[in-house]
């Protein structure tokens, strides 16, 4: 009982106060202090949203002629959108998709709380409250938070503990 309520705990803590941070900044899913910043706008929901429609229109998903003069997509989904969280985005309508990627955003912080908990409460033994405040600690470091914006590493990163 007491390990299950550390594993929501190392969940719970770390969005909570990443959704504390993002209000007290003013950092919002759209506007001027956007969470859509650097790759997270430029690559990743642009990719994202082409796969989505791609599928839902029945179009292939090997090539797309939308992207420059062309080019080949599958490279660009191994790479870029191989995370299972990504469902999401098929799963819900496309103008809640900016809430998703945030929601997403959350999600993996909390997985890498989670991960980081596992990892420790198994190396050392131990299910006490310090490791539910390493693993917060661990999940809002600045290195995890700067690599919120790269989907493609973050989700390896949140799962280094468990590898």
């Amino acid at each position: 009982m007491k390990r299950k309520r550390n594993i929501i705990l190392t969940f719970i803590i770390p969005i909570i106060v990443l959704m504390e941070v993002y209000c007290f900044q003013g950092i919002f899913v759209t506007g001027e202090k956007s969470i859509f910043f650097s790759d997270l706008s430029n690559i990743y929901a642009d990719v994202l949203m082409g796969l989505k429609n791609k599928i839902l229109s029945g179009d292939g998903i090997i090539y797309n002629w939308n992207m420059g003069g062309g080019i080949n997509f599958l490279p660009l989904i191994f790479g870029n959108l191989s995370s299972v969280l990504n469902i999401c985005v098929f799963i819900l309508p496309d103008n809640l998709f900016q809430e998703t990627v945030l929601l997403l955003q959350l999600v993996r912080i909390g997985l890498a709380g989670i991960s980081i908990y596992l990892y420790l409460s198994y190396h050392y033994e131990k299910d006490n409250v310090m490791m539910v405040g390493i693993a917060a600690a661990y999940s809002l470091s600045a290195y995890m938070v700067c690599f919120i914006q790269h989907v493609m590493w973050f989700d390896a990163i949140a799962l280094l503990p468990i590898v």
